[in-house]
């Protein structure tokens, strides 16, 4: 494969050479021959598109390749496969702009994994409210009555089990990422980062992902719901079931350039059950 990789780049290499050793001889303005001519304009189009297509596939391979590197870091992708349940508990503290607390909530989230996700979490917010999935419809529930499966209630179940299972679900394949290098968070952290797009469902959140280029760790991400930014940084890390997952995370208001405008919430999750 990589014998294929260099001969198609070392082709790319010497078609731009030789359009740039015959600029003078093959220019169009010259040439009186309107065949000669229609050649000429597209083989230059081939290269181009051809150079293009190039720089995005190795881009593209090197998130691919980065995304392996934190899913070993974080334990290995089989690991990940091989796990029958998840169970852990969500501590949610939200603040307003003057940082001052506004709510409290904690969810009980306990996920079957073994044939095909189910599961469902569950939290008091002046009522109990429970959100369920039974493999191909989501519905919540109010004080243990339940409401007709909607759309809302899938997308935040799915939300909630996607953005956990990070770095693993960057390999889905409605996921497309491409590498854009090395940049500097705004604690002063150096990350490598890749920009993910998706092709499937409904959303339209672009999202970008951070990784210490030592550890390979996933350090924080930047999501952007038009038309606000959040970027959400993994502060600690804990062990369950041989995997490296967040411990606690913070979240913040953002702009495009991924400057603060102000703390927005703290998450806390406890693995396992009655684990404190």
């Amino acid at each position: 494969m990589n014998g294929i990789k260099q001969a198609y780049i070392g082709f790319i290499d010497k078609g731009i050479y030789f359009l740039t050793l015959m600029k003078r001889r093959l220019d169009p303005s010259r040439i009186a021959d309107n065949r000669l001519k229609s050649v000429f304009i597209k083989f230059c189009g081939f290269i181009i598109l051809m150079s293009v297509y190039s720089c995005k596939s190795t881009e593209t391979n090197k998130a691919t390749d980065l995304i392996n590197k934190s899913i070993q870091a974080h334990g290995g992708f089989d690991q990940w496969k091989s796990l029958d349940t998840m169970i852990y508990k969500k501590k949610i503290t939200l603040y307003n702009r003057d940082k001052e607390v506004r709510k409290y909530i904690e969810q009980q989230h306990n996920y079957s994994l073994s044939a095909e996700l189910k599961g469902s979490y569950s939290y008091y917010d002046s009522i109990n409210y429970e959100v369920i999935f039974d493999g191909t419809k989501a519905y919540k529930t109010e004080n243990s009555v339940p409401n007709s499966p909607d759309a809302s209630s899938f997308n935040n179940f799915n939300s909630a089990y996607y953005v956990l299972n990070m770095p693993w679900k960057l390999l889905d394949e409605g996921a497309h990422a491409t590498y854009e290098g090395i940049d500097t968070l705004f604690d002063g952290q150096i990350v490598e980062h890749i920009k993910v797009k998706y092709t499937s469902g409904t959303s339209k959140d672009t999202w970008w992902y951070y990784f210490n280029p030592s550890t390979y760790r996933v350090v924080a991400c930047l999501v952007h719901h038009p038309p606000t930014y959040n970027l959400i940084t993994n502060d600690e890390y804990t062990n369950y079931q041989g995997l490296l997952w967040n411990h606690k995370r913070s979240s913040y208001r953002a702009d495009e350039n991924r400057d603060i405008i102000y703390l927005m919430g703290k998450y806390e999750y406890v693995y396992g059950e009655g684990e404190e």
